[in-house]
């Protein structure tokens, strides 16, 4: 991939096909429906309109070094993605480490391009945000969180496509359960005060967030 490559040139000058490898195969899996290369590549098509566009909130992070930092941080933030399993007695068992995982990939990753120990741990730290479980720090932070939850406020039927696929990744959690789940990971957001983290993402994606948020618990509850 184009933007994967110019990146890793403009980053160190050591060979990226083994990272580009493995990031493939890590992306095209099977059992990804969502977290996969498409949700890296919109990700990074959000990064290059904000530059394009050039919103002044972000205007000190689209500038070398930060947006390289970003780049590589969000290219990484889903790499290590497995959703669990059931155990011997048909009770479902979730992996909720994915995101440390890939944290310290992205963290190892720095330090064998030879990198900087800070380079290395902020895109540890970038990672780490789009668990969603702690607010983001960092000017760098809110932007790979709030673009980590752009899709909640896509269209319609693109936000649609998005929830199918998430059900597919927990294709084998029982029905019940994994709709309690999910309403509830839904209703977390809507009790936040805002979604987003920045304005540029508030005002683009938070009205139409909240709304497919609400139609998809109702959906839920009523199936």
């Amino acid at each position: 991939m184009k933007e994967f490559f110019e990146l890793m040139k403009k980053l160190s000058d050591k060979d990226p096909t083994p990272y580009w490898k493995f990031m493939i195969k890590q992306y095209v899996d099977s059992a990804r429906a969502y977290h996969n290369l498409q949700h890296i590549v919109q990700g990074w098509d959000e990064f290059n309109e904000i530059k394009k566009l050039k919103i002044a909130e972000f205007k000190e992070v689209m500038e070398p070094p930060k947006i390289l930092r970003v780049k590589f941080s969000w290219g990484n933030h889903d790499l290590i993605y497995y959703t669990g399993h059931l155990d011997k007695n048909g009770n479902p068992v979730l992996v909720k480490d994915n995101e440390e995982k890939s944290a310290l990939y992205s963290y190892q990753m720095a330090k064998e391009l030879e990198l900087s120990d800070e380079f290395a741990q902020e895109s540890h730290d970038e990672v780490m945000v789009t668990k969603h479980d702690r607010a983001p720090i960092t000017l760098e932070q809110k932007l790979i969180a709030d673009t980590d939850l752009s899709i909640l406020g896509k269209p319609e039927q693109i936000f649609w496509l998005y929830d199918g696929g998430i059900r597919q990744e927990y294709y084998w959690v029982p029905e019940d359960l994994y709709k309690s789940a999910r309403a509830g990971v839904l209703q977390s957001f809507l009790n936040k005060p805002f979604i987003y983290n920045t304005e540029y993402f508030k005002n683009k994606y938070e009205g139409q967030a909240r709304r497919n948020i609400e139609k998809a618990l109702f959906n839920l509850s009523i199936s």
